[in-house]
C-alpha cells in the first residue's frame, strides 16, 4: 500500500493503511501481520535509486519483506557489494518476490566509517530466489512463520538504500512529507 504512485502503487497514507490492516486483523491476525509487512515495506521505494525502485516495486508482484537490522555484511567491491549474512525474524518472506537485509558496509576488511565515525549501514534488496529461507520459528499459536535468510552474492548499487540516510529520498511523494526522519531538505506537514 505504501508503494509510490510513480511505480504503480497506491501510496496510501499511514492512517488508511493501518485501518485496512486493522479490518483484516478482525478476521485473521496472522494475515494482517503479513499484510502490514508487505504494505509498509513499499516505503523503501522512496529511498532506492530510481532504477532499483522501478525494478523491485514497478511490478504486480512487488511485495518485499526481510529484516532491517544491519546484521549482514556488505563488502564493497567493484559493481556493488558482496553480501552475506543471516537475518533473523524475517516475517512475511514466504509471500515475497524480493527480500531485503540490513548490512554493515566493510571496506579493506573493516567497517567503513561514516562522517560521524559510526559504521556505515545499507539496506540491500535481492530476489527471493537468490536467498535461502531457513525456518527458525513457527509457534503453534501464530501462523505467520519467522525465518532466517542467508545470502552471499553481488548486490548492485541500484538495489541498495542507505540506512538512516540524511539525503532526500529519491522519489517525492506523501512519505517524503512525513516526519519519518530529520533532514534539512524534507517538507513537513
Amino acid at each position: 500500500m505504501y508503494v509510490p504512485v510513480e511505480y504503480g502503487g497506491l501510496e496510501t497514507d499511514p492512517i488508511t493503511s493501518m485501518q485496512v490492516v486493522e479490518a483484516v486483523a478482525e478476521a485473521d491476525a496472522a494475515t494482517a501481520w503479513n499484510l502490514m509487512i508487505g504494505a509498509t515495506y513499499g516505503i523503501w521505494a522512496t529511498f532506492l535509486p530510481e532504477a532499483g525502485a522501478s525494478e523491485i516495486y514497478g511490478t504486480t508482484d512487488a511485495v518485499v519483506a526481510g529484516a532491517l537490522r544491519p546484521s549482514g555484511i556488505a563488502h564493497s567491491v567493484a559493481g556493488g557489494y558482496r553480501v552475506s549474512g543471516r537475518w533473523a525474524f524475517a516475517s512475511g518472506i514466504d509471500h515475497c518476490a524480493w527480500w531485503n537485509g540490513g548490512c554493515v558496509v566493510y571496506e579493506d576488511g573493516a567497517p567503513r566509517p561514516t562522517a560521524t565515525g559510526t559504521p556505515e549501514a545499507v539496506l540491500v534488496f535481492f530476489g527471493a530466489t537468490d536467498g535461502e529461507r531457513i525456518d527458525t520459528w513457527e509457534p503453534a499459536d501464530f501462523a505467520a512463520p519467522e525465518a532466517t535468510i542467508t545470502r552471499f552474492a553481488i548486490s548492485s548499487p541500484h538495489r541498495t538504500a542507505p540506512w538512516l540516510s540524511t539525503t532526500h529520498p529519491a522519489c517525492p511523494g506523501y512519505f517524503t512529507a512525513c516526519p519519518v526522519r530529520r533532514s534539512s531538505t524534507m517538507r513537513w506537514r
